[in-house]
C-alpha cells in the first residue's frame, strides 16, 4: 500500500486480521524524524471485527491534528474507545452497528468540534449529559437502539439540526422541554408513541422541515396539531399510524405550509379524505396507498403540482371525472389493486402531446372531446378575469412516465354506446348497446346524409321493423383482460363483437326491454326545467364576465362550479326537490356542454396512454340519445381523418409501384425553392433522384388528394431498384421527416425567422401556400436571411424542472445531510 502526504483519505475497511498497529504508516527513523506525518483527514476502519483501539493508539495520536472523520461502524465495540479522545479536531464520528450499551463520561465532551455522530444499531438506553457540551453538534443518529424515553439532553444541544431516533421503544417525551429552533429534521418513526408529544404542538421548532411520526399508534390527530409553527415544513410522514380519519383542520393548516412537497398517509384506516385537501396546492408527492378509501374528493384536481400519486390497494370503483384535468406535472401514477371499472376521461390530459399525435386511440378523443381531455383556456380567477399564466396553457401537454394499474379485476374494456341500468341486483350495472366496430361498419357503408338515420335504426330497430340485437353486459367475460396491463400479451380486442355466452331467455329479454325503455323515455318536467335554466344561466354568466370562449365548461373548476350552482338555485326561491337534484347531480355533457342531472347514456372508448403502451377504458357522460349519435358520427369522422393523414404521411413509393403517386417537385438538398409556381418550377422527380414527395402532397380535411402530375417513373417497367438505392431512399425519407427547411429569404419575408419542426402530426399543405403548420416543436430549425446569406439555427425547447428536486419521482424522505449521516 502506498501513502503520500497529499492523500487525505485512508480506507482500511474489511482488512480483518491483516490490519497492522501502524495502520500501514511509515515508521519513524533517523532518516525521517523531521518528516511531517501523513495528512490523514478521513479514516475508515469498517467491518474489521475490532473490539478495541489500544493497538492503534500511537498511530491515532499522530492524526490528532488532522483527522476530522472517523468511521468505526460494523465492528464489535461494546463501548466507545477512549483512544479517540485525543482527536481534538474530529468533526464526524460513526460507531454504528456495534454492541455499545453505555457511554462513559466525560468522553464526548472532549470532542469539542464534533458535528455529526452516528450511534445507530447499538444497545443504548440513555445518553450521557456531557453530550450537551458539544456546542457544534448538528446531527445525531440513534436509530435502532433501546431507548424507552426520549433523552432530555437532546433538547439542550443548541445547534442541533437533525435527530434520527426511529425504530426504538420510545413511549414518552418530556412535556417541559422544547427543541431548539435550529432543528430541521426529526424522525420518530416506529416507536411506541400513542399521541403526538406536546413539544410538537405547543412550541414546535421554528426551522422544522421534515417531521416523521410513522409507525406509531396515534389513531387520531389532535385538532390543534400544526396550528402553531411549521411554516417551513417540506415533508410530513404519517403512514402506519392506524389513523381512521384526518380532520379538515389538518389540511387547512397544511395549506399554510407553502414549502410542503411530500405527504404520506399510507397504510392507515382512512375511509375518506376531506375536500380541504385541495387547499394544499404546492404538494408534489402524495401517498394514500393501503387505506379503505372508496372515493376521492373532486378538489383533488386542484393539486396541479403533483408529480407522484399513490392510490394502491383501496376500494375505488370510480374516480372523479376531472381528477387529472390540470395535473400536467404528474409523472407517476400507481392505482393498482382497486375495483375500478373504467378511468375518467381526464386521464388523457396526462399524456405528452407528442404521444397524443402518434396514436389514433389517444388523438381521436382529444379531437372529439377537447374540453374534457385538453382544456384550451385557463379558468377565471376570483376577479372573473382570465388567468394568462394558468398551468392549463401548457405547451408540452402532460408528463406521465409511469402508470401502474394491474389487479383491477373489474375493469371493463368496452366501447361504443352504453346504458346504465342502475344498481338493481337482478340487472348488470351497464350494458353495451352498440360497439364502435358496429358503428364504423354502418357509417362506412352509408353516405354522410343518411348516417344519422342509419344509426338511429341500429339503436331502435323495432321502430323500423328490424330484428333487434341483444345488448351485452359490460361485466361480461368478453370485456375482461388478463392481469398483464401490457398490450403485447392479451386476449383478442373486445371491440370485436363475438357471440355472447348463453343467458337465460327471460333475463336477456328484461335487459333489452329495460334498455329500450331508458333510451326512449321522455325526460320529466323537472329535468327539462333544470336543463333549460342552467344552460341559459351559464351563457348569461359567461357573457357578463367576458369569458366567451368556445367549449368553456364551468363544472371543471370545483370552486366556480359551486358558486354557479349557488347562484342558480337560491334557497328561498327554488323548491327543495329541484334544489337537491341540482346541487347534487348537476353536470355538463362531455359532448355538447348542456347541463343535465339525469341520463343513463355513456360513450365508451379504449385509449392508450404512457407512451402508448397501455390500453385503458374510459367513458364519457352524454346527455341524450341525439347527442350520442352526434358523438359517434364525430368519432368516426375523426378516426377516418386521422387514418387518412397517416396514410399520406407514410406513402412508400418503393412498395406502391402499381399506384400512380402525385409528386410535387422540391429538391431536398437545395437551400432555396422557386419563388413562383410557374411551369418551370414544378417537374416530375423520383425519390431516388434526390427529391421527395411525402411533404408535397396536398390533402384537405377529408383526406382527398389534389393532383398535378402523375408519374409512374422507374416503376412503370415493373422493375425494382437495387437494395442500396432502397436504403439510400429510405434514409433520405427519414431525414426529410426530421429536418424540413422553410423558405424565408425572399424579399417579402427578408429578416424574418421561420421554423420547421419534427412533426408528430402533419397538416400537409400545397407548395403554393407560403407556410406549413406542424404540431409539437420537439426540435426547431430556423433559417434567416442576412445580407443575402442564409443562416440555419437549431433551437431546443426549454426543459421543465420541478422544484425542489430535478428528479421529483425519487423524492427522498429525508434531506441530503440526514441521508449522509445514516450512511456514514
Amino acid at each position: 500500500m502506498s501513502q503520500n502526504t497529499s492523500n487525505s483519505r485512508l480506507d482500511l475497511s474489511d482488512s480483518g486480521s491483516f490490519l497492522p498497529s501502524n495502520l500501514f504508516q511509515p515508521k519513524p527513523s533517523i532518516f525521517n524524524r523531521k518528516k511531517k506525518s501523513a495528512n490523514i483527514q478521513q479514516l475508515f476502519l469498517r467491518r474489521n471485527g475490532l473490539i478495541s483501539l489500544k493497538p492503534y493508539g500511537k498511530t491515532l495520536y499522530q492524526f490528532k491534528d488532522t483527522l476530522t472523520e472517523l468511521s468505526l461502524r460494523e465492528n464489535h465495540f461494546v463501548e466507545i474507545p477512549g483512544e479517540i479522545s485525543c482527536l481534538i479536531n474530529l468533526t464526524s464520528l460513526s460507531l454504528a452497528s456495534n454492541r455499545i450499551t453505555h457511554i462513559d463520561q466525560p468522553l464526548l465532551s472532549k470532542l469539542k468540534h464534533l458535528q455529526w455522530l452516528n450511534l445507530s444499531g447499538n444497545q443504548l438506553v440513555d445518553m450521557p449529559e456531557d453530550i450537551g457540551q458539544c456546542k457544534d453538534l448538528c446531527g445525531i443518529d440513534l436509530d435502532n437502539n433501546r431507548f424507552g424515553h426520549f433523552p432530555v439532553v437532546l433538547f439542550l444541544i443548541p445547534a442541533i439540526e437533525i435527530i434520527l431516533m426511529q425504530r426504538n421503544s420510545i413511549k414518552t417525551m418530556s412535556d417541559h422541554h422544547y427543541f431548539p429552533d435550529s432543528l430541521t429534521t426529526l424522525n420518530l418513526s416506529f416507536n411506541q408513541l400513542n399521541h403526538i408529544p406536546a413539544c410538537l404542538i405547543v412550541r414546535p421548532p421554528y426551522a422544522i422541515t421534515h417531521l416523521h411520526l410513522s409507525g406509531n399508534k396515534l389513531r387520531q390527530l389532535p385538532d390543534n396539531f400544526l396550528s402553531v409553527g411549521y411554516t417551513k415544513l417540506v415533508s410530513l410522514d404519517l403512514h402506519t399510524c392506524q389513523l381512521e380519519c384526518v380532520q379538515p383542520s389538518i389540511f387547512i393548516q397544511l395549506s399554510k405550509c407553502r414549502d410542503l412537497r411530500r405527504l404520506n398517509l399510507a397504510i392507515n384506516r382512512l375511509g375518506s379524505i376531506p375536500a380541504e385537501i385541495g387547499l394544499v396546492k404546492h404538494l408534489q408527492w402524495l401517498n394514500l396507498n393501503d387505506n379503505l378509501l372508496t372515493s376521492l374528493p373532486e378538489t383533488l384536481s386542484e393539486l396541479t403540482h403533483l408529480v407522484k400519486l399513490g392510490l394502491v390497494q383501496n376500494r375505488f370503483e370510480m374516480l372523479p371525472p376531472f381528477m387529472f384535468m390540470h395535473m400536467f406535472e404528474l409523472q407517476k401514477l400507481d392505482i393498482r389493486r382497486n375495483q375500478l371499472k373504467y378511468f375518467p376521461p381526464s386521464i388523457l390530459s396526462l399524456s405528452p402531446k407528442h404521444e397524443i399525435h402518434t396514436s389514433i386511440e389517444a388523438s381521436v378523443p382529444h379531437t372529439v372531446f377537447p374540453t374534457l381531455s385538453n382544456p384550451a383556456t385557463c379558468p377565471m380567477d376570483d376577479t372573473h378575469k382570465i388567468n394568462k399564466n394558468c398551468i392549463d396553457d401548457h405547451p408540452y401537454g402532460g408528463s406521465l412516465r409511469t402508470f401502474m394499474y394491474c389487479e383491477n379485476n373489474r375493469l371493463e374494456y368496452v366501447d361504443g354506446i352504453l346504458c346504465d341500468l342502475g344498481y338493481n341486483i337482478n340487472n348488470p350495472e351497464s350494458v353495451q348497446i352498440l360497439s364502435l366496430s358496429d358503428v364504423y361498419k354502418i357509417l362506412n357503408n352509408t353516405s354522410s346524409s343518411n348516417q344519422r338515420s342509419q344509426l338511429r335504426s341500429a339503436l331502435f330497430p323495432l321502430t323500423r321493423g328490424l330484428e333487434a340485437k341483444s345488448v351485452l353486459q359490460c361485466n361480461s367475460p368478453l370485456f375482461k383482460r388478463n392481469d398483464n396491463p401490457t398490450l403485447g400479451n392479451r386476449p383478442p380486442s373486445p371491440v370485436v363483437r363475438v357471440d355472447p355466452p348463453v343467458e337465460e331467455e327471460g333475463s336477456q329479454q328484461s335487459m333489452d326491454t329495460e334498455t329500450q325503455r331508458l333510451m326512449t323515455d321522455v325526460p320529466p318536467l323537472k329535468e327539462v326545467s333544470i336543463r333549460n335554466h342552467l344552460t341559459s344561466l351559464n351563457q348569461t354568466i359567461l357573457k357578463e364576465t367576458g369569458y366567451q370562449v368556445v367549449n368553456t365548461r364551468l363544472d371543471q373548476n370545483h370552486k366556480k362550479f359551486r358558486q354557479f350552482l349557488t347562484i342558480a338555485f337560491p334557497d328561498d326561491v327554488v323548491p327543495d326537490e329541484i334544489l337537491s337534484a341540482g346541487l347534487n347531480d348537476a353536470r355538463q355533457c362531455d359532448m355538447c356542454q348542456i347541463w343535465y342531472t339525469e341520463s343513463p347514456l355513456q360513450i365508451g372508448y379504449l385509449t392508450k396512454i404512457c407512451n402508448n403502451r397501455f390500453e385503458v377504458p374510459i367513458r364519457f357522460n352524454i346527455c341524450s340519445i341525439d347527442c350520442s349519435v352526434n358523438c359517434l358520427i364525430k368519432l368516426h369522422q375523426s378516426t377516418t381523418e386521422w387514418q387518412s393523414r397517416q396514410t399520406l404521411a407514410h406513402i412508400d413509393p418503393l412498395v406502391s409501384a402499381a399506384t400512380p403517386i402525385t409528386i410535387r417537385a422540391r429538391p431536398v438538398n437545395r437551400r432555396t425553392e422557386p419563388s413562383s409556381t410557374s411551369e418551370g418550377a414544378a417537374e416530375d422527380y423520383h425519390p431516388h433522384n434526390g427529391f421527395t414527395s411525402i411533404h408535397d402532397i396536398s390533402s384537405d380535411s377529408c383526406g382527398s388528394i389534389e393532383t398535378d402530375h402523375v408519374s409512374w417513373g422507374y416503376f412503370g417497367e415493373g422493375k425494382l431498384p437495387p437494395l442500396s438505392k432502397i436504403i439510400k431512399t429510405r434514409m433520405k425519407k427519414f431525414a426529410t421527416t426530421l429536418y424540413i427547411y422553410q423558405d424565408t429569404h425572399n424579399k417579402e419575408n427578408e429578416g424574418e425567422v421561420a421554423s420547421a419542426v419534427i412533426p408528430a402530426t402533419r397538416h400537409i399543405t400545397s407548395p403554393t401556400r407560403p407556410r406549413r403548420s406542424y404540431a409539437l416543436p420537439l426540435l426547431t430549425l430556423t433559417t434567416r436571411t442576412e445580407d443575402g446569406r442564409i443562416f440555419t439555427e437549431s433551437i431546443e425547447p426549454r426543459l421543465r424542472l420541478t422544484d425542489p428536486t430535478s428528479n421529483p419521482i425519487g423524492f427522498h424522505h429525508l434531506p441530503r445531510d440526514a441521508i449522509r449521516l445514516e450512511r456514514f
